[in-house]
């Protein structure tokens, strides 16, 4: 009889139990022993406890002399146990079950043949496979075992359904998405269509099964790098000022690309703002802020000053303490001078010399002499003039009231030129 155990990565064990080995045996236990039945050929997990998840373990082969229904570890001290050529035969390994590799499968039902494209699958997994075979149309579940497909259930009919028309097809593959146009198709025709253009490029096989597409297994569909998640906004408070009015609300939390209205309806302002969130920022804008309260009305301007008493006049210099006089000055004939000088003024007061007018604000007026004399002062000299009657016009404005006052002055002169006052001494 030929025992085969399950192969090792690294080798394979035949163990052959001959006459002589059977003998060993019953020389060692005393006990006649016949070849065991394959059943009783027994794996334990217990004895290997190195072997990784998904591996099968392959134990010491024994032979339960008692028949006993289930099979129990080698232990001398078991008088019904018996380690058939232990030293020989007694390897212990473990050795890992093969996956499946994707390839097409095949099934049968009621003499309809039917077949589709299994993708990889791994040990123990199952796969649902749907027909591509035109004619038959049906659908099967295989499972993996030892890197084979084993057909679990499955259906397959002669039955020409509706066919598919022609239509755009999508399909995803790790969050990218592919688009292309699918031609018209039979009942369990299939057709492999392409998405050549970017941003996402693969390809897909789709069946057509009683009027719609499905896509088969292998399907592939890539792209860029999925954007940077994008945050939210938190809940907060915001304040924005238009003109003289400030405003002040609370934002509640917000998602990324929104916008929200918020509002500020407490007194003494009141106002509106939008908000905008963008990446866990906010932006604000269309802001409106207006005061509750009454307006404040500036007080009233003071009232004009009333109008003012203005006098003009002249005096001719000559070497005697002159006093101004209005609206004329004169001097007696043959009076003596040394400057030939007339002096025009114009004013609300007259200084304590009395020889000239002035005005005590001379911001609040504009002045203008013409004829004899011109300037833009409350003074205006007129240096030298001859004997003879001269003549000179001031026009005064009151910038606060508006009012225009116009002054006629005249000066006749009538003095005798001399150089130094000595000259005088009839008029000292």
């Amino acid at each position: 009889m030929t025992i085969r155990r399950a192969k090792h990565p690294a080798f394979t064990h035949t163990v052959r139990i001959s006459r002589v080995l059977l003998a060993v045996a019953t020389f060692m236990t005393g006990t006649a022993l016949s070849q065991p039945a394959f059943a009783q050929i027994c794996c334990h997990t217990a004895r290997c406890p190195e072997c990784p998840a998904g591996q099968m373990i392959i134990e010491d082969v024994y032979r339960n002399v008692a028949s006993a229904a289930n099979c129990t570890p080698y232990t001398a001290s078991n008088p019904n146990q018996v380690l058939q050529s232990r030293q020989q035969v007694a390897m212990s390994f473990c050795s890992t079950l093969p996956n499946c590799d994707a390839q097409t499968v095949n099934w049968s039902v009621a003499g309809q043949d039917c077949s589709g494209s299994a993708g990889q699958t791994n040990d123990g997994e199952s796969e649902s496979v749907a027909n591509v075979t035109s004619g038959v149309s049906g659908a099967a579940e295989f499972q993996c075992a030892n890197g084979a497909f084993t057909l679990i259930s499955g259906t397959c009919n002669n039955v020409v359904g509706a066919g598919c028309a022609a239509q755009t097809v999508t399909w995803d593959q790790d969050g990218h998405v592919c688009t292309a146009q699918l031609s018209a198709l039979t009942n369990g025709g299939n057709s492999t269509v392409n998405d050549a253009v970017n941003p996402t490029t693969g390809s897909a096989n789709f069946v057509c099964t009683d009027g719609a597409v499905m896509a088969q297994s292998g399907a592939t569909c890539t792209g860029p790098a999925a954007p940077p998640p994008t945050n939210n906004c938190m809940s907060t408070s915001t304040s924005w000022t238009v003109g003289m009015n400030s405003c002040t609300t609370n934002i509640p939390d917000m998602t990324h690309g929104t916008a929200l209205t918020v509002y500020d309806n407490a007194a003494p302002t009141t106002g509106s703002a939008m908000m905008t969130c963008n990446n866990g920022m906010y932006s604000r804008s269309a802001e409106s802020c207006v005061s509750t309260s009454p307006p404040v009305c500036p007080p009233p301007p003071p009232p004009p000053s009333p109008p003012v008493a203005i006098t003009a006049g002249c005096l001719i210099d000559t070497p005697w303490w002159d006093v101004a006089t209005t609206p004329d000055c004169e001097t007696p004939p043959n009076t003596c001078t040394t400057t030939d000088a007339i002096g025009f003024s114009v004013g609300t007061h007259i200084n304590s010399g009395l020889d000239t007018y002035y005005f005590q604000d001379p911001e609040r007026f504009t002045i203008a002499w013409t004829g004899a004399c011109t300037g833009d002062a409350s003074t205006c000299n007129a240096v030298p003039m001859v004997n003879g009657t001269h003549a000179a016009t001031v026009t005064v404005t009151d910038k606060q009231t508006g009012e225009v006052t116009v002054r006629n002055v005249t000066a006749r002169k009538r003095t005798v030129r001399r150089i130094n006052l000595n000259e005088c001494p009839e008029q000292l």
